[in-house]
């Protein structure tokens, strides 16, 4: 097959039932195999199992073995090659926390990389709310006022309101959005539109009325000067 197709699994109890499992699968001709170093039982806040990977490396020498389970720093990803022997590592929450466990340097504060991407986001018109479950994720602070505004927000200025972001979105985020990255946008226009062309019509026609009703006004002042004296003298 032309396209390389890679497959993901979780570990067995039994060492030996781990083993028979990658051998059959590799058999299959696939171009990875990625090993969350956990069983089916295990829960996140439990340790990933890294020596596990051990058997399997040496297993399959000629095929490259991922490892994924508690990469949560840039320092990890080398740690976990050494340890193993792995090819490479596989990352979800770590990045979903923090995005910056990739920069070499080290960790950027949660708060300061997810201000940075809120402004990517909108840059690149992403989905909002694509951008929204990245943020609640990243938040460090799950029960300040920021966090409640993000979380009830509906759109993005609302999302640059919690993340202290109001003045750049007036200066230069507004720009990009689009009705992609806020579905609907374009409707709320079109009504504030014809909302404000309602608006534009009733007053118009209450303009008609009151000089309709000025002009039937005069017209009967002239008609009841007619009727007095002074004006049947000078038809006289």
């Amino acid at each position: 097959m032309s396209i390389p197709v890679t497959c993901k699994i979780r570990v067995f109890d039994d060492v030996e039932q781990t083993l028979e499992l990658v051998r059959r699968i590799a058999g299959t001709g696939i171009s990875a195999l990625t090993v969350h170093c956990r069983t089916r039982a295990m829960r996140p806040s439990e340790k990933a199992m890294w020596h596990r990977l051990n058997d399997i490396v040496k297993e399959l020498p000629d095929l490259p073995i991922v490892l994924n389970g508690d990469i949560f720093e840039y320092k990890d990803v080398q740690r976990a090659r050494d340890d193993t022997g792995a090819t490479s590592v596989m990352t979800a929450r770590g990045a979903a926390a923090n995005p910056s466990i990739f920069r070499s340097a080290g960790l950027v504060s949660p708060m300061d990389t997810a201000v940075e991407l809120t402004k990517l986001a909108i840059q690149t018109s992403n989905v909002f709310l694509n951008t929204k479950y990245i943020l609640l994720q990243m938040h460090p602070e799950t029960k300040s006022k920021s966090f409640e505004i993000l979380n009830k927000s509906r759109r993005y200025n609302e999302m640059c309101e919690a993340m202290g972001l109001s003045d750049y979105y007036e200066s230069e985020g507004a720009q990009f959005i689009n009705e992609r990255c806020e579905p609907g946008k374009n409707k709320q226009k079109s009504a504030g539109a014809q909302s404000n062309t309602q608006a534009d019509s009733s007053a118009d026609s209450a303009a008609d009325t009151t000089a309709l009703s000025e002009k039937t006004t005069v017209s009967e002042q002239t008609c009841a000067a007619a009727d007095t004296p002074a004006a049947k003298r000078i038809k006289t």
